[in-house]
């Protein structure tokens, strides 16, 4: 990306990666494109190179003055509640590109929960449908590198713009190697320890016959199977459900990360566990919004979950996707059925870790950051 606003030229350019790379989209195949008013001309690029490459695309459209208008109105409840077309374009997709929206995150974050829950509530039933349907679909995280949530995330706008644009374009078939070889590790191993010279030294549980879910920017047969239809971009992460009942040790986190769903950023988080329980945290800043959410969590909230490793070797800094750099270890407490797991809490939260070593039945899986 040439300049802070990518150009039409470059849009295309993303499109035509996205297209082939990640979705490998087909002649004649159905694509859904979910876009609101500031990644609309994202979405008429991909529709161009859609029907250059056969397929047909469908730009569904959203207006954000026009979103929050009806918000204000009362309309929370229509919102939640999309008619039969909607649906229809779903179960009848084949891929499915959404441009994230509201673009106002903080908006969004500070309405009541009851508010922001009325407006998701088709959440669970899209995801439900999409799987069962088989849709291949993604989340283009570019579409949030906005102004309005730069200044929320105190970044500076065109270096997260240019992560993401860059991070977007990593080969899949480079991460899906890379993530083939962590994801054996973890799932024939039985136990992990990770080390770094801040004080971390921490051992956690394996259980065979989980598997490891590899996000590398590609929705193969296998993902389709395992219902993991559903990536962003960026991508780059390999996940598995660990053992909920092993944790002894401590994992303190060597940098700022902005929390997915909570708003706030954290920094030098603490967790020391005993008997696979989170017994004691602290927090250089950021302390405060974990501890209200976490102090609120219920019973099960302070188990280990899952463990991550980064694999997008372009990713650094883009807020709340800091995990997904090569290397970094990331550690969720609270519910992983999703991914495998046998915790169902609805509560998850996260500590990240760079630079770590972290190593599976004694054989170095990680070393100082870098994957091996």
């Amino acid at each position: 990306m040439s300049t802070v606003s990518p150009t039409p030229t470059e849009m295309r350019g993303l499109a035509r990666s996205v297209l082939t790379k990640n979705l490998k989209i087909k002649k004649g195949e159905s694509l859904v494109i979910e876009a609101w008013s500031n990644s609309l001309p994202y979405a008429e690029a991909v529709q161009l190179e859609a029907r250059k490459m056969g397929a047909k695309p469908l730009i569904l459209y959203d207006s954000e003055p026009g979103y929050w208008d009806a918000v204000e109105a009362g309309a929370g409840k229509v919102i939640g509640d999309p008619g039969r077309a909607e649906w229809s374009a779903l179960q009848n997709a084949d891929a499915y590109l959404y441009f994230w929206g509201p673009t106002d995150r903080g908006r969004l974050a500070a309405l009541p929960p009851k508010k922001a829950q009325e407006l998701a509530a088709y959440n669970p039933k899209w995801y439900e449908t999409a799987a069962k349907k088989k849709v291949r679909a993604f989340r283009m995280e570019i579409a949030l590198a906005e102004p309005v949530n730069a200044e929320r995330f105190a970044i500076d706008l065109a270096a997260w713009r240019k992560e993401l644009w860059d991070a977007s374009f990593v080969d899949p078939k480079e991460m899906a190697r890379t993530g083939a070889k962590v994801g054996k590790a973890f799932e024939r191993g039985t136990r992990v320890r990770i080390t770094h010279p801040n004080g971390t030294d921490l051992t956690l549980g394996l259980k065979r016959g989980r598997k490891a879910i590899v996000q590398d920017g590609h929705i193969d047969t296998e993902d389709l199977k395992r219902k993991q239809n559903v990536d962003s971009l960026p991508a780059g992460s390999v996940v598995v459900a660990v053992d909920e009942n092993v944790a002894e040790g401590v994992i303190v986190s060597d940098r700022k990360f902005r929390v997915a769903g909570r708003g706030y950023t954290a920094e030098g988080g603490r967790w020391e566990f005993s008997k696979g329980k989170l017994v004691r945290y602290s927090y250089e800043s950021g302390g405060d919004k974990f501890a209200e959410a976490y102090d609120k969590g219920p019973k099960g909230k302070e188990r280990p979950g899952l463990l991550e490793v980064g694999l997008n070797p372009l990713m650094r800094d883009a807020p709340t996707f800091e995990d997904q750099e090569s290397g970094t270890i990331t550690l969720y407490v609270g519910g992983n059925a999703n991914f495998g797991g046998a915790s169902k809490v609805p509560f998850v939260t996260y500590n990240i870790l760079s630079g770590a070593s972290l190593d599976i039945d004694g054989k170095p899986v990680v070393v100082k950051g870098k994957i091996q």
